[in-house]
């Protein structure tokens, strides 16, 4: 007998099947959510795939600054950078693992790199490339081994019942080298890049089979031109306004990223780690292109008269302390007479100035004596004078127009005639009781004991003893410029104040930077001593002091600028 199933069996058989399938679904449900947090947080092989697929796919790309240029005072460029391109192919890359391929591609270079750089004719290109493949990709012999003959079970048990179900092939390794390979006979500028880079396997058509290397190439239009105040960077030195202003002058170098869109094309992408490339900021120096010339050819023309070592020669202008040209030069090792930007001799050499000082032992005289350009003294006639313990002489007797010898002279007849006895006896005898005080004239009425803020330019603070050290012959020598050791920056320092009418401005060598055309930060005139003696010293000087000095210059052979030391 069969009993009859309720419609209560059914339907609570139809709620129990529906509640299994509302478990599976949860069960499939929460297994797809753990195997994604799986794959998104824990799974090392994951993550590692997806690195690598992202960088086949995203290239990271580093974008050039460009270093600042320095200027001269009106534009002309002293030193600038051009971006130039090294090709660096690597023969080793997938790109050319075709053989006829690649052979078909390097036939069409070889004729255009030899069209375009002339160097050598397309056969020594075409062996060149070929034979860089050869050596950066090799195909090894390893090993035999057997291998299933067919694919599928039909096939399978066909050959099984022929008895030929294995066959032996031969293993190979590939051995790639991927050291760059330098097939281009030297670097290009951007323009040549422009052409070169549509050249077949230049312009990606084998995918990326070469690195562009980027640098940045300074050039100085002037060649050896006030080189050692430009200076340089790097492995040959670091000095000068290249060294000293690197910062201002070095840009900084940007990163974009690029998608691979096709093989050997590519396309920058919007990310937020894009940096742009910013460039460095330009230099306007004071040095004037044209009077540096001059200076530069009249010290070389002095130097090789005179057979000298070394020398330097400085053009000031007065109101500003512009240096408008500053030449410093010194023999070669390897030939004497011939004369290169040695070292910075007007900063950094210390010397005795000599007969140049006589004017600050006339301020001297004239400002902290109370005496005027009458002062007279006597000089022996010019002939060997003891002053102190030191022994003075004179290279020439002072005469009268009758052609007697004069035996006592003014200050103002001194100053012409470069009277070392005038001022050697002077300056002892108003100061033998109190050195001190000239000391304290020289050091801080015309500040010769401080520096004037070049010592990016190697600087040298003025060596001048004190007087607790100074021996019995020191002060007379003094007068008329010997016994201590100034840098020559400092004597045209000097010199400048006189010629400004008693105001002292320190040297200038940098205007302004700028970038682009717009002027970041101004660099004023900087005074050191609105007046380093009194208006009626000031007068004095300006009135005859000045002229004076002419008389004992030679001629200039070359046009001076006006308002200039």
């Amino acid at each position: 007998m069969v009993r009859k199933r309720t419609d209560v069996d059914v339907k609570a058989e139809m709620y129990e099947r529906v509640k299994w399938l509302y478990a599976l679904f949860i069960i499939l449900g929460v297994g797809v959510l753990v195997r994604l947090l799986w794959v998104s947080f824990f799974s090392v092989q994951i993550a590692h795939n997806a690195d690598r697929l992202e960088e086949r796919i995203f290239i990271p790309d580093s974008v050039y600054s460009r270093r600042g240029s320095i200027l001269a005072r009106s534009g002309e460029p002293l030193a600038t950078s051009l971006l130039r391109y090294r090709v660096d192919f690597d023969m080793a890359s997938e790109g050319f693992d075709s053989l006829a391929l690649y052979k078909e591609q390097v036939d069409t270079l070889s004729k255009l790199l030899s069209g375009f750089f002339k160097d050598r004719t397309a056969a020594e290109y075409n062996r060149a490339m070929i034979k860089a493949h050869n050596d950066h990709y090799k195909i090894i012999y390893r090993k035999d081994t057997n291998v299933l003959r067919s694919e599928g079970f039909f096939a399978r048990v066909w050959d099984m019942l022929r008895k030929d179900e294995w066959k032996t092939v031969k293993l190979y390794d590939t051995i790639r080298d991927h050291k760059p390979v330098a097939i281009l006979p030297r670097e290009v500028d951007y323009n040549e890049w422009q052409t070169l880079k549509k050249f077949p396997i230049l312009n990606w058509n084998l995918g990326m089979t070469y690195h562009l290397e980027t640098t940045d190439q300074r050039v100085y239009p002037y060649n050896e031109l006030g080189r050692r105040t430009l200076g340089l960077v790097g492995d040959r030195g670091n000095y000068g306004i290249e060294a000293y202003y690197r910062d201002i002058l070095e840009g900084k170098d940007g990163y974009n990223l690029r998608q691979r869109i096709a093989p050997g094309f590519s396309t920058v992408v919007h990310h937020k780690d894009n940096v742009d490339a910013e460039d460095g900021m330009d230099l306007v120096t004071t040095l004037d292109v044209e009077i540096q010339h001059i200076a530069d050819a009249a010290l070389r023309r002095q130097m090789t008269a005179q057979n000298a070592i070394w020398g330097t020669a400085m053009v000031m202008e007065v109101e500003t302390g512009d240096l408008l040209a500053l030449v410093n030069l010194g023999e070669t090792k390897e030939r004497s007479g011939v004369y290169y930007e040695k070292e910075n001799y007007a900063f950094k050499r210390r010397i005795e100035p000599g007969s140049t000082f006589k004017l600050a032992a006339a301020l001297a005289l004239v400002e902290d004596c109370g005496h005027g350009l009458d002062y007279k003294h006597r000089t022996n006639k010019g002939r060997r004078t003891q002053v102190g313990s030191a022994f003075i002489t004179d290279d020439h007797a002072i005469r009268r127009e009758d052609g007697t010898i004069v035996d006592t002279i003014d200050l103002r007849t001194a100053i012409a005639q470069s009277s070392n006895v005038y001022f050697a006896e002077s300056i002892y005898e108003n100061y033998k009781s109190n050195k001190a005080r000239y000391h304290k004239f020289l050091t801080e009425e015309l500040h010769l004991g401080q520096m004037l803020g070049f010592e990016a330019m190697e600087e040298v603070k003025p060596k001048i003893h004190d007087p607790k050290d100074w021996s019995a012959a020191t002060l007379p020598n003094m007068g008329y410029g010997y016994g201590f050791d100034i840098p020559p920056i400092r004597t045209l320092v000097l010199y400048n104040a006189i010629a400004n009418g008693g105001r002292m401005v320190a040297p200038r060598l940098i205007k302004e930077i700028r970038r682009g055309e717009d002027v970041v930060q101004e660099f004023p005139v900087e005074v050191i001593d609105e007046a380093i003696c009194s208006a009626d010293t000031r007068h004095i000087i300006h009135t005859h002091s000045l002229r004076l000095l002419v008389r004992v210059l030679p001629k200039p052979t070359l046009p001076i600028p006006p308002h200039t030391v």
